[in-house]
């Protein structure tokens, strides 16, 4: 039995489909949360702009047309809200910046090895520019197929391939020989 399109599903979710809506929240969940937790680096903003995300979705169903796919709209919808969310946000400090109390844990040290395995490769994510960042999340952290991937940003196959090759080699470049410690 074949999995129901995406369109299927919102054709269906357009009636008030419950077990449509949940199924295709399912399917698009993890790559919108990734996209907004990118963007706004905290947990709790990036659940919020994905919640709004899919209550648009749900709002929205009745009046959709089927000019583009769906993750190409959740993923502009994700974008877009996460933008204002930036523009709305108050200058507040940044909890990296506060003092932990330290972790008399036995693997405290792995601990920290890998929270500053993260943070390079956080840093090395910001020399990225947007496009290359959202083809990088989308295809290593959000697990999705290149074409995939290349019709959510809008462009085609052979330009996402020369995204991506192009951030891997800036990415190299950046964290320049400690690229095979992040692993």
């Amino acid at each position: 039995m074949s999995k129901p399109s995406d369109e299927d599903l919102m054709s269906a979710i357009a009636k008030g489909d419950l077990k449509a809506f949940n199924l295709l929240t399912s399917r698009h969940l993890k790559m919108v949360y990734a996209i907004a937790l990118q963007r706004l680096k905290h947990p709790s903003d990036a659940e919020e702009v994905t919640q709004d995300v899919f209550t648009r979705l749900w709002q929205n169903a009745p009046k959709w047309e089927a000019e583009a796919k769906i993750s190409t709209w959740l993923y502009r919808v994700c974008v877009n809200r996460a933008i204002d969310m930036l523009r709305r946000r108050k200058p507040m400090t940044d909890i990296n910046d506060v003092p932990e109390i330290p972790d008399t844990a036995d693997n405290a040290l792995q601990t920290l090895e890998i929270k500053d395995r993260k943070a390079q490769l956080e840093k090395a994510l910001g020399n990225l520019t947007n496009e290359q960042r959202d083809a990088i999340q989308l295809v290593y952290f959000s697990e999705m197929r290149q074409q995939e991937a290349a019709d959510s940003l809008g462009l085609n196959l052979a330009a996402l391939e020369s995204l991506l090759r192009r951030a891997r080699k800036k990415l190299h470049t950046v964290l320049d020989g400690n690229y095979e410690e992040l692993y």
